[in-house]
C-alpha cells in the first residue's frame, strides 16, 4: 500500500495474485473486491514497470512508483498521469532499454451520467422567408 497523501483518502496495491494470465488452461484465480467511488483513480501496471532496471541495476519498484503517483495532482486526468509515470520512469532507466514489456493502465472513476433534461417543444425544422 502506498502511504496516503494529505488530500487523499488512501493509496491500495490489490495484492491478491496468481499466474500470469493465459499461461496454464484452467488456471484457478483469486479474487477480491475493492469499493471505488467518484474521482478515484486506478493504475494497473505489468512488473516490466515496477522491476524496470537502471544502469546500476536498481529497480524502479512500487514505492518509487507510488512517489510519481503522489506528485500529480489529485484531479490529474489519466493521460496526464500516464504521461508523467512513463517520464519519470524514461528519466530513471536513463540510457538503459527495458528488458521486459511494459504495460500501463490508468482509469478515473466519473461521477454516474445524471439523466438527460426533458426536451422542451422543439421545431423540426425551421422555415426561413
Amino acid at each position: 500500500m502506498c502511504p496516503p497523501r494529505p488530500d487523499a483518502d488512501q493509496r491500495q496495491f490489490l495484492d491478491r495474485g496468481g499466474t500470469i494470465l493465459g499461461i496454464l488452461e484452467g488456471a484457478d484465480f483469486e479474487e477480491a473486491h475493492v469499493s471505488l467511488g467518484p474521482g478515484d483513480l486506478v493504475v494497473l501496471y505489468t512488473d516490466g514497470i515496477s522491476e524496470a532496471a537502471n544502469e546500476a541495476g536498481e529497480q524502479f519498484g512500487e514505492q518509487r512508483l507510488c512517489d510519481v503517483l503522489r506528485d500529480q495532482p489529485i484531479d490529474a486526468s489519466p493521460r496526464a498521469v500516464t504521461e508523467h509515470l512513463l517520464a519519470r520512469l524514461r528519466e530513471f532507466l536513463g540510457e538503459v532499454e527495458p528488458q521486459d514489456d511494459m504495460t500501463l493502465l490508468v482509469l478515473r472513476v466519473l461521477e454516474p451520467a445524471s439523466a438527460p433534461a426533458p426536451l422542451r417543444d422543439v421545431p423540426q425544422a425551421v422555415v426561413v422567408e
